[in-house]
């Protein structure tokens, strides 16, 4: 089934924004998702959806965090 990657993206960022993502960051999950199927690895896309939700649920996952990025050495960032 083909899918309108622009709505698919708006619909994943609504989904993420009412599991309490802030704006920008349920447009940058949904983006990331949907780049990955657009990019043809299935297994990190659109699918990983509801495990994300869940897991925000529960607190497995939190909204609204930030990285430190204490050394980058190119291939390997230590946050």
């Amino acid at each position: 089934m083909k899918a309108n990657h622009e709505k698919l993206e708006q619909l994943i960022s609504a989904t993420f924004a009412s599991a309490g993502c802030a704006g920008a960051e349920a447009d940058c999950v949904a983006d990331h998702l949907v780049q990955s199927n657009l990019a043809e690895h299935d297994s990190h896309g659109v699918i990983r959806t509801k495990a994300y939700v869940e897991w925000l649920r529960e607190g497995k996952m939190h909204a609204g965090r930030t990285l430190e990025v204490v050394r980058d050495s190119g291939a390997l960032a230590v946050a």
